[in-house]
């Protein structure tokens, strides 16, 4: 879409208002990523509690973890602007790293789990769960809607390699008419970057790995299924979901349902939410919702 092209070019090129402006929407996001991580966490510690608690202390339990993990979460997310200020995509890993530890205490604490109990991440269209509570254990398991992408990424366009081992996701070199005019594109655990290098390459795919977390920060939410999993795992007529669970870990596109009620055009672009925040962490500017 040109529409993303203009406004990430306007929001580069024009000045920002004041340093003022700017730390009050840093303070904003990052409120909104702890409250997320604490509203996920409440409600699960809630809807998973099994030792008699009464609601409102394993919702303020929850509340307590998840805002810990939701912090990580902004730092893991602020991280990402090393990408483009030092202009290496190595940063990507401590970027990840520290943003899913902490998604990994949300979705800890929103199961009653211990809440360091065990990490997880992902590697391209692999999850990786790692577990220390009883014994050291390392359990991957597929994630379709991140295959998926994977094999169409690698039919219709090309996969860079290099640039896949250096930020920690799968990047693949796109022409334009698969770009139809965006700068760059992300989903489904998937990068996608014009054939051709730009000036703004690393503006570019800063913003992209952003996007890849905040799809992975909304996977938490599928913790609030997490009585349902235990029926089905325990149900005689389902066995079939036990032995799939085993090895896959549905990657519901949880993040997308939110944009479809956000009001935004080409001359407010970002007044999506996802992309202000997006283009905020990878500039480390103040980012006008319209221009």
């Amino acid at each position: 879409m040109r529409i993303f092209f203009l406004a990430f070019l306007t929001s580069l090129l024009m000045p920002g208002r004041s340093n003022g402006q700017k730390n009050a929407q840093e303070a904003r996001l990052a409120i909104y990523n702890i409250s997320f991580g604490a509203i996920v966490s409440g409600v699960g510690s809630v809807l998973t509690e099994q030792h008699g608690e009464s609601v409102t202390k394993a919702f303020l339990k929850g509340i307590k973890w998840g805002a810990l993990g939701g912090g990580f979460v902004y730092l893991g997310k602020k991280t990402s602007y090393q990408i483009n200020s030092k202009k290496q995509m190595l940063y990507g890993w401590p970027s990840k790293f520290v943003h899913d530890f902490g998604i990994s205490i949300v979705e800890n604490a929103a199961k009653n789990q211990e809440i360091f109990g065990s990490f997880r991440t992902n590697v391209g269209f692999i999850k990786i769960d790692i577990s220390t509570q009883k014994h050291f254990s390392i359990h991957p398991k597929v994630m379709p809607f991140a295959l998926g992408s994977f094999i169409y990424g690698s039919i219709k366009s090309k996969l860079d390699l290099n640039k896949t081992i250096l930020i920690g996701t799968p990047v693949f070199k796109a022409n334009k008419v698969f770009l139809q005019g965006d700068l760059g594109l992300a989903g489904y655990n998937t990068i996608y970057m014009p054939d051709t290098l730009s000036y703004f390459f690393y503006s570019v795919i800063a913003h992209e790995h952003v996007h890849i977390l905040q799809e992975s920060q909304y996977f938490s939410i599928l913790t609030w299924l997490r009585p349902l999993h235990n029926k089905l795992n325990e149900s005689k007529k389902f066995t079939i979901y036990k032995k799939l669970e085993k090895y896959f870990y549905l990657d519901i596109p949880i993040y997308r349902i939110p944009q479809i009620f956000m009001n935004y055009s080409s001359n407010c672009f970002y007044r999506n939410y996802f992309e202000l925040e997006a283009q905020h962490f990878a500039s480390n500017s103040y980012i006008r919702k319209c221009y």
